[in-house]
């Protein structure tokens, strides 16, 4: 089992999160006016949901065609980038 991070949590989380919560609150009974804001707050997060999902899948396929490096590969080449800065640093000193 993969162990949670929050680098991996992402905006279409945050959304589903939210449509939790505020779903949970406009389906409780009572006479405040923020309970009343519940459903449609809801909708709206789930919707932005949607779109998240959708739009993700999508940059992913234009990655794929496109044959741009993936987030890994960019961090990848950060830190070697990193290493090689650190070497030169070393090199130098000497």
């Amino acid at each position: 089992m993969k162990e949670f991070s929050f680098k991996a949590l992402r905006a279409k989380h945050v959304f589903l999160i939210l449509t939790g919560i505020t779903a949970a609150l406009g389906f409780m009974a009572g006479d405040s006016i923020y309970l009343d804001l519940g459903r449609p707050l809801a909708g709206i997060f789930f919707g932005l949901f949607l779109i998240t999902a959708v739009w993700e899948k999508e940059s992913d396929l234009l990655d794929e065609q496109l044959g741009t490096p993936t987030i890994e590969v960019r961090r990848n080449a950060a830190e070697d980038i990193a290493e090689m800065e650190l070497g030169l640093e070393q090199a130098h000193s000497v």
